[in-house]
């Protein structure tokens, strides 16, 4: 509930040691949260402010000067990292969660598996991330890495035409499921016992993403690369470095299965926020 300029006949607060009666602000009451689905679907007046504004709130742009002292300073060779790169988050406003890119060598050879893993801090939420009801919400890590002409010979969390998360995908969720095992795909939760599956990060807490791949080989053109999942990437022979290891941590409000379940409409997509993102140039050893 941040501050605003006011001329409503309660603004000012006598109560607040830092406030005054006559300080002409008033609380906010829009209860900015993680929501940039539903206000725009309703079409709620207002709606475009009310979104722009949570999208600015899940990007960590938005400062709340009682709590900004609490929030970590951090850089992006934070943890056990020994690449101290010139890109500081020491904002207040800087990302809810943060993420980083680590490469288990500074280069790679041609054929040769290449590794990498994200790094996802819980900087500034006060509780389990993602919060709320975890069958619905979707949050995850899109990665991908392109060669020199900018062609892409691995990704993974992309988005399918028809609006999935591409299989093997790192997410938080959560697969609940009822007494027979069945999972739990309609938020039909009163047939709940547990769950199969669930990821969520504590407030202070890291979590890892990992991927694995074989770097292609610039003489042979392997075909299909594996990927860290159940997908893989077709290649082109005459790949060259440096690579470019990029990713994002993603949310959206609703996955599709329940959208489509819920609107009976297959052409609907819920907005996908990016939360932080981070890159990384890796040298390509050339074949000898």
């Amino acid at each position: 509930m941040p501050l605003s300029p006011s001329t409503d006949p309660a603004r000012g607060d006598a109560g607040d040691l830092v406030r005054s009666p006559d300080d002409g602000l008033h609380r906010g009451h829009r209860f900015i949260g993680a929501n940039q689905f539903m206000p725009g679907l309703l079409g709620l007046p207002g709606h475009e402010e009310q979104t722009r504004l949570t999208e600015q709130w899940l990007r960590g742009e938005t400062t709340v000067p009682e709590i900004a002292h609490k929030w970590p300073v951090i850089d992006r060779g934070w943890l056990e990292s020994t690449d101290r790169r010139p890109n500081p988050v020491s904002k207040p406003s800087g990302p809810v969660l943060p993420i980083r890119i680590r490469m288990t060598s500074s280069t790679v050879k041609a054929g040769e598996k290449i590794a990498f893993a994200v790094d996802i801090l819980s900087r500034k939420v006060g509780h389990d991330f993602p919060t709320g009801p975890l069958d619905i919400i979707q949050c995850w890590v899109e990665a991908e890495v392109t060669d020199a002409k900018g062609r892409v010979i691995y990704h993974s969390g992309r988005l399918t035409d028809a609006g999935f998360i591409e299989k093997g995908s790192f997410m938080f969720k959560a697969e609940g499921v009822d007494a027979q095992g069945n999972l739990i795909d309609r938020h039909n939760l009163w047939e709940l016992v547990g769950a199969r599956f669930k990821r969520s990060l504590f407030p202070g807490f890291t979590d890892t993403a990992r991927f694995e791949f074989t770097c292609p080989d610039q003489v042979a053109g392997r075909k299909d690369v594996p990927g860290a999942g159940a997908h893989s990437v077709a290649v082109p022979s005459d790949v060259t470095g440096p690579l470019q290891v990029r990713a994002r941590l993603l949310y959206r409000k609703i996955n599709q299965h329940l959208l489509n379940i819920v609107t009976g409409k297959k052409d609907l997509r819920a907005p996908v926020t990016v939360i932080d993102k981070d890159e990384r140039v890796v040298p390509l050893e050339p074949v000898r």
